[in-house]
């Protein structure tokens, strides 16, 4: 069975929560991948893994909510985690231009010394030629690129896939634990 990846929806969602909280989800410190992996989830990519907490640090795994212990994987929450997860899934394509990426696409920042990602961002729209981003931790709404002040060099382009085969172990609503 293949899930559609709603671009619209998943925009919809980051355009309602960019500059507010959604206590569903709660906030963490750094809360920009927190943010990210809700828009993602509720434009539609299923959530993968086991729900335990003690296979939250696989980077395989990508899931919120469910377990006892803890709330969410470190590739639900880190940019680095996220980074590593998108990579394995085969959910996403690294890209070489903003040209090919579009609302619900993904946009991360990379260390000057390109040692680790530090930020994850959504596409939420364009303009002028530039690409609009929404996220978390300082909250914006549709801030163009170029006034991030990241170069386009330490910017990793994350092109979404459409649609997800669900596997055994994926989830595509919340997680009730008996």
């Amino acid at each position: 069975m293949n899930v559609i990846y709603n671009r619209q929806k998943a925009v919809a969602y980051a355009r309602n929560w960019a500059l507010t909280t959604n206590a569903k989800y709660g906030r963490m410190t750094n809360d920009c991948t927190n943010f990210v992996s809700q828009v993602m989830f509720e434009g539609g990519m299923p959530m993968v893994g086991s729900h335990n907490a003690f296979d939250r640090g696989n980077a395989k795994q990508w899931w919120f909510g469910g377990s006892l212990l803890v709330n969410a994987t470190h590739s639900w929450g880190g940019a680095q985690n996220f980074y590593d997860y998108l990579k394995l899934s085969g959910r996403a394509q690294q890209v070489a231009s903003i040209d090919e990426l579009t609302p619900g696409d993904v946009v991360q920042f990379i260390s000057v010394d390109r040692s680790h990602i530090w930020h994850s961002t959504i596409v939420t729209g364009t303009a002028q030629g530039d690409i609009l981003l929404s996220y978390h931790t300082n909250d914006n709404l549709d801030k163009p690129l170029n006034a991030t002040d990241v170069p386009l060099d330490l910017c990793i382009l994350w092109k979404i896939a459409d649609s997800f085969a669900m596997r055994p172990c994926e989830s595509t609503g919340p997680m009730h634990w008996k």
